[in-house]
């Protein structure tokens, strides 16, 4: 399921499209595309989670078990070290690996992780790529804001019933959340701005949401 994760964010935004141009027509203003948007989006998030998360958990066993074993191994008899020479030292040297987050891992094991991109061509130094990136910490933020965001969206159908900008508040709550789920898959750190910069702009434009 991790590698339909570019899902997540895209659905809000195809969300925002539809509302936008077509929200006052449809029921509710629209409101029901977003919910049905970001609920299936969580509905992805979780498949991503159950995927990624027993995967790491697997792993972390395979390092403890790894680990204890290289703990209790014949290091530990009188004259163990010796045996072995510069060898065993280097040996123990190269055990541990650090991963991606910095974490040391016996050697062979890694945590999940999955990254795909497309390079863009044109710009001005070079290839600018968009692309995702899914670990633990993205399957978790996925999680959490899918399923905070289809709470307010639900929220707001009563909340916002009968508001003279009723369809744009919708839009810019499906925008808003692809935003935050376009900074929580970003692989590389343009990406990442460019879903900061949009998170900004919604929180200025719901907050001052009854500017007149």
């Amino acid at each position: 399921m991790a590698q339909y994760a570019w899902l997540i964010p895209l659905l809000p935004a195809v969300s925002a499209l539809l509302i936008l141009f077509f929200g006052k027509r449809l029921a509710r203003g629209g409101a029901y595309v977003g919910i049905a948007a970001v609920g299936l989006a969580f509905v992805i998030a979780v498949g991503v989670a159950l995927e990624v998360f027993p995967a790491n958990v697997r792993t972390a066993h395979q390092a403890e078990e790894a680990l204890h074993g290289e703990g209790t191994g014949d290091r530990g008899q009188e004259g163990g070290v010796e045996a072995g020479g510069e060898e065993a030292a280097a040996e123990e040297e190269t055990a541990a690996q650090p991963d991606e987050h910095g974490v040391e891992l016996p050697s062979g094991i890694e945590s999940f992780l999955l990254e795909r991109g497309v390079d863009i061509t044109g710009m001005t130094n070079g290839a600018f790529q968009a692309g995702m990136r899914v670990d633990g910490l993205a399957a978790m933020m996925f999680l959490l804001v899918t399923f905070v965001s289809l709470m307010v969206q639900i929220y707001s159908l009563g909340y916002m019933d009968g508001d003279p900008r009723f369809t744009w508040f919708y839009t810019m709550l499906s925008v808003f959340t692809m935003s935050m789920l376009l900074l929580v898959i970003a692989n590389n750190l343009m990406l990442l701005l460019v879903g900061w910069e949009l998170v900004g702009i919604c929180s200025f434009l719901l907050i001052g949401f009854w500017w007149e």
